[in-house]
């Protein structure tokens, strides 16, 4: 798996070129997460000869890192700033990659589970519903693979659209609602 999660990284690395402060948003996912995909499916055939436990593990696995690596990236000290309309963008990605294990990988029960940080990361932060993510009850119920050393970072480079830049289908969350609930999510993790 070492290699192939290596392979992985060598695409998911290009995110680190892209725009995640924009001032509009895309009108899909990214091209590298396309490209990603496509050397997936390309192995999907090898995997078939393979039993079924391993197959779903490997592809587990995959979705998993990638899922994960996505989320590194953007807390990577390359990437600075993060907006509402990148996070937007992101939610397209990771819908992208639901669709694609949808249509391509059927036989696995409850693989999509396995793109979980970076589908709950961007639905914490659309839906703007920080109080249930410090609640460490609620946190195991509806974000169970989102770990605070991901979102911390990340949301530490946010900043606003501006006031005049509200755009349909991009929820407003404000710098000071994020810096708030970072200033409790620290206080809660310490």
């Amino acid at each position: 798996c070492k290699q192939l999660f290596q392979k992985l990284d060598s695409f998911l690395l290009f995110l680190i070129e892209e725009d995640w402060s924009p001032s509009k948003a895309s009108g899909s996912h990214h091209n590298v997460i396309e490209d990603m995909l496509v050397f997936i499916n390309s192995i999907v055939p090898t995997m078939r000869d393979i039993s079924t436990e391993l197959t779903a593990s490997v592809f587990k696995s995959c979705f998993i890192h990638a899922s994960r690596k996505i989320l590194t990236v953007l807390a990577s000290s390359e990437v600075r700033t993060i907006n509402m309309v990148g996070i937007v963008n992101l939610s397209r990605d990771g819908r992208y990659i639901e669709s694609f294990i949808e249509e391509n990988i059927t036989e696995i029960k409850n693989i999509k589970e396995a793109v979980g940080s970076l589908t709950e990361f961007t639905n914490l932060m659309m839906m703007e519903n920080f109080d249930s993510y410090l609640d460490l009850q609620s946190r195991h119920l509806r974000y169970p693979h989102l770990e605070p050393t991901q979102v911390i970072p990340i949301l530490e480079k946010f900043k606003d659209l501006g006031m005049f830049k509200s755009q349909e289908g991009i929820p407003k969350v404000k710098k000071s609602a994020v810096q708030a609930f970072l200033k409790k999510l620290r206080a809660v993790e310490q």
